[in-house]
């Protein structure tokens, strides 16, 4: 529901012949991945977050479940810095935990529609810093 909220997690970086552009992925198409964990689960965790992502194909938020016993589980998120920075993180993580406990009582969440994504941020930012004031933040 997250990836689905925010657009830039469901971004692809694409380009040809020097242009470069965002592509936004289909809702809904996300993957969670669970596997079961080895004899070296902080092995395992390297390896996810050494993983390296392919901008112009991955999602931008990778999650895996790993089952380590009957009733206990570790999940491991890998966010890729282009797509989220320090003010993105308490917006995601007070969303993830809105979506937690409304999955757990058994209630849907009810977060207010985003007034804009980072698309349009980024249009905004490109309009406004250009020409002089271009050069002089250059």
């Amino acid at each position: 529901q997250v990836i689905n909220r925010h657009e830039v997690l469901r971004s692809v970086l694409k380009s040809e012949h020097d242009q470069r552009w965002q592509e936004v992925l289909d809702a809904d198409s996300w993957q969670l991945n669970i596997i079961d964990a080895s004899s070296d689960v902080t092995a395992q965790i390297g390896a996810l977050i050494r993983q390296p992502f392919d901008l112009s194909r991955d999602y931008m938020l990778r999650a895996t479940i790993i089952n380590s016993g009957e009733n206990d589980h570790l999940l491991v998120l890998v966010l890729h810095h282009i797509a989220a920075d320090g003010w993105s993180m308490p917006v995601l993580l007070r969303e993830f935990v809105a979506y937690y406990h409304s999955y757990e009582q058994g209630s849907a969440a009810i977060l207010p529609v985003l007034p804009v994504q980072y698309a349009d941020y980024a249009i905004w930012q490109r309009r406004y810093i250009s020409g002089e004031l271009l050069s002089a933040q250059l």
